[in-house]
């Protein structure tokens, strides 16, 4: 396909012909190029195309076309801390922890220790050794109230949330 390039101000703009066959009379401000179109390919969810047009002179040809950019991976996904968060605050095991806190002040002290550090993590700024600490001293200080049934539950959280790959209920052996 045919395409007018005015001379002064490098404007394209459409041929008057649609046979492909030289313009009859041509104003000389404009002079004539081959316009090339490619389509958008179909993209990936990881590329991205962005819209380009090249004039080359000597052939006297416009490409315009498509630059197709070809994203990173995303990451794995990480812990989510604010699902878990929203999630556990329901849980009957965190029921079974409050009401223990409220009367067993190493529990109290435990918990508001692993709230604190996990408020971090939420805000984007996991401190693991710190949030990990702070998991055993609530599981050792709630030791005698949590059920089986309890810690079944919280380990569903973690790995529903994805917390299971950094942190763990129980502290190693000796």
């Amino acid at each position: 396909m045919r395409i007018l390039r005015h001379i002064e101000s490098g404007e394209f703009v459409s041929h008057p012909r649609t046979d492909d066959e030289p313009a009859v009379g041509l104003d000389p401000a404009y002079e004539e190029f081959w316009l090339v179109q490619m389509e958008l390919p179909t993209l990936t969810p990881q590329q991205t195309a962005e819209r380009f047009e090249e004039v080359n002179e000597e052939t006297k040809t416009v490409t315009r076309g498509w630059r197709i950019t070809h994203l990173p991976e995303p990451p794995p996904p990480g812990p989510d801390y604010l699902g878990f968060w929203d999630a556990a605050l329901v849980s009957e095991a965190y029921g079974v922890l409050l009401g223990h806190a409220m009367a067993n002040l190493p529990t109290n002290t435990a918990l508001t220790a692993f709230i604190a550090a996990f408020q971090d993590a939420k805000e984007g700024r996991p401190n693991q050794g710190a949030l990990q600490a702070c998991i055993y001293l609530v599981m050792g200080a709630a030791k005698d109230v949590l059920t089986a049934e309890n810690l079944a539950e919280l380990q569903v959280l973690m790995d529903s949330f994805d917390l299971a790959s950094q942190y763990t209920l129980s502290p190693p052996k000796p």
